[in-house]
């Protein structure tokens, strides 16, 4: 190659960069697979968060009744409960109450039944 001037002089390539080569995601300090990790736990709760509003509608769209005039489907009821004739004692707190549901079930490292 020649220059204007008329002097000639070698050609030389640049030296290659220090960061010329191909970067690989995947490796290094793991940034990126945590990211992604991130963004798949970030999309789950968002889906979670989605029913549990769902939930929470059609609940609050339930209508409230009393007792006296509960109508047929799905109804959320008010008022007091009242003992019609004697009260029952829990059997784990020993508390007075009309209702209560003791599930007993096998522990880890107990004998299956």
């Amino acid at each position: 190659m020649t220059p204007v001037g008329g002097s000639r002089y070698a050609v030389q390539d640049d030296p290659p960069v220090p960061y010329d080569g191909e970067v690989d995601v995947w490796s290094g300090s793991g940034v990126t697979g945590l990211a992604g990790v991130g963004v798949a736990v970030g999309l789950v709760l968002l889906a979670r968060g989605f029913g549990g509003y769902r939930t929470l509608i059609r609940v609050a769209d339930t209508s409230t009744s009393p007792i006296a005039s509960i109508a047929a489907g799905e109804v959320r009821v008010s008022g007091v409960i009242e003992p019609a004739e004697l009260t029952l004692v829990s059997l784990l707190q020993s508390v007075s109450c009309v209702y209560y549901r003791s599930v007993v079930g096998a522990g880890e490292g107990s004998a299956p039944a």
